[in-house]
């Protein structure tokens, strides 16, 4: 057993607690789900789970608490006491607006803790989130994510929305990686902080609405978990600082801060935030590579609360492909699309997606009367995407879907194929493909065709003849729907009759056995000596020409 002593001051009082946990013999996968109650005792597997809480507080070193993409709802503190443990949403790449794992604090005003308490208290070494949105409302001295023991750290955000509706911190980190994420302080008044911590940022967007957006402040900051943060390939804008440094606090001798790739104004005012502020000797360093002062990268001072609003980068905005080169840029965004999609990575927590690229107009074989095959091949460096086939007859303004589909693994190129059925034997066609993601619509050139012209053949021609009946058999070959018939015909010129006719319907190209019943007059004819005829085939579409063969037979006499 190991005693964890939790210590916090909530509110202005002083809580202590005692948490026994046994650490797991091996690593485990804890299942939460946000149907069950705290303290149900159930074992937290994925056929029995347990609550988030349970699964959370009585975790072991190195175990996993898996999350569905489900609202989990918190009354109470929620700490962490195990090292190396890690907290997680589904797996898989994500579109804007898909539902995720929301873990959420209620307010005071809904029942919950009171706003001033801190929510998520980290009391281990190396927790890790992923894939998943925490929010609440901390104000004054309270924390949203990361009070608790300043001594420990290594603490990871990936792939994480978070947001503090309160005026105080929302995540406060030591020796910390945030990276693919979205941090939001949308409180009132100019005190609270999206971001306070040491370590990197990497990839991602920080957001204060009336204060400080990204924070290295030593009186949050210790020496022994770092005094200084690295920057990359991220945005951050506040309105009271963009960017922090605070050595004033007692914690480290000196606070530094250095960044690059990233869009962080300097100068303040309007859409270009609050600009830098280095307190009590803390410094802060732009290195080479980062975006002017402009504020055209998005505006901030008209923020969209919808889900990740305005933080999704506008077309031909600055921050696209910026760059980001060194050991601080990562290979995936918040959706968990590649990095980089176009020629290199852009700054923020999202790529911007690129229109569906399509080599080459679509390729045509396998041509018949009725049928052609449909090919191309697309990527799509998007999400959501989708991709349609279409057909018309050349001319004609109306296009027609013959196959569509999405794109299950949307970041490579792939290859699809349709079919396009009910073609006109000998009518000219002309197809494209569309393909459709986040982004927009491409269409491809036109490719044109030409419908193969219905044949037919005929073989096995033979005749029966009895005492009661005459018949002619045979098997008519056709590539093509439509009806076959048969017209047996003797004599020429005036003196031509017909003494046989048969039919059927051919559904698709295949082979098809007719039988055809001489007349009863030309049985009796056999009777006095042979009869020459000639027999005659047609397949006649419904639409367009018709095909025909025809062949000569003698039926011997039979008495």
């Amino acid at each position: 057993m190991r005693a964890t002593i939790a210590a916090l001051t909530t509110a202005g009082a002083l809580t202590v607690g005692l948490i026994a946990t046994t650490p797991s013999a091996a690593a485990s996968i804890r299942y939460a789900s946000h149907t069950v109650a705290d303290g149900s005792g159930a074992p937290c597997t994925q056929a029995d789970p347990c609550s988030l809480f349970d699964a959370v507080t009585y975790a072991g070193d190195g175990d996993i608490v898996q999350l569905t993409a489900d609202e989990y709802y918190l009354d109470q503190q929620l700490e962490i006491f195990a090292d190396d443990l890690t907290i997680r949403g589904p797996e898989g790449v994500l579109a804007p607006g898909d539902f995720i794992a929301y873990v959420i604090f209620r307010d005071q005003a809904s029942g919950g803790l009171a706003d001033s308490a801190h929510k998520l208290l980290i009391r281990g070494d190396n927790t890790h989130f992923e894939r998943l949105a925490i929010s609440g409302t901390a104000t004054g001295s309270g924390v949203l994510i990361g009070a608790g023991d300043s001594t420990k750290t290594g603490q990871t955000y990936d792939r994480v929305l978070i947001t503090n509706s309160g005026d105080a911190v929302a995540l406060v980190g030591h020796g910390a990686t945030v990276r693919n994420s979205v941090v939001q302080q949308t409180g009132p008044g100019s005190f609270g902080t999206a971001v306070n911590m040491s370590g990197t940022i990497s990839s991602s967007s920080i957001y204060s609405r009336n204060a400080t957006a990204i924070s290295a402040d030593d009186n949050f900051v210790a020496s022994g978990t770092g005094c200084t943060l690295s920057i990359r390939n991220t945005l951050g804008w506040g309105a009271y600082a963009n960017l922090l440094a605070d050595a004033g606090g007692g914690g480290c001798a000196t606070v530094s801060i250095d960044y690059d790739y990233s869009w962080i104004p300097v100068g303040s005012g309007g859409p270009l935030g609050g600009g830098h502020r280095e307190v009590s000797g803390g410094t802060i360093t732009p290195l080479g590579h980062n975006l002017a002062d402009l504020p055209v990268v998005f505006d901030p001072t008209s923020p969209d609360d919808s889900y990740l609003g305005n933080w999704v980068l506008p077309v031909g905005s600055p921050a696209i492909d910026v760059g980001c080169s060194d050991a601080g840029c990562t290979d995936h965004d918040y959706y968990g699309r590649p990095r980089p999609i176009a020629a290199a990575n852009d700054a923020g927590a999202m790529e911007q997606s690129l229109f569906p690229q399509i080599p080459s107009s679509p390729e045509v074989g396998s041509i018949s009367p009725n049928s052609a095959a449909l090919s191309a091949t697309i990527a799509s460096p998007g999400l959501g995407t989708d991709y349609a086939v279409e057909i018309r007859r050349e001319g004609t303004g109306d296009w027609r879907s013959v196959g569509t589909g999405s794109a299950a693994e949307p970041f490579t190129s792939r290859r699809v194929s349709a079919t396009a059925r009910d073609l006109t034997p000998d009518a000219r066609y002309e197809t494209r493909i569309r393909v459709t993601n986040d982004r927009g619509t491409t269409t491809s050139g036109l490719t044109s065709f030409t419908a193969a012209s219905l044949e037919i053949d005929v073989t096995g021609v033979k005749a029966k003849v009895t005492k009661k009946k005459a018949t002619v058999k045979s098997k008519a070959t056709v590539n093509g729907i439509g009806r076959i018939s048969q017209k047996i015909t003797t004599g020429k010129a005036s003196k031509k009759r017909t003494i046989c006719t048969v039919s059927k319907p051919a559904a698709a190209a295949g082979t098809y056995s007719l039988t055809c019943t001489l007349t009863k007059k030309a049985r009796k004819q056999l009777r006095s000596g042979a009869l020459k005829v000639k027999v005659t085939t047609t397949v006649q579409p419904t639409v367009g020409s018709s095909a025909s063969t025809s062949s000569r037979l003698t039926i011997p006499r039979r008495r």
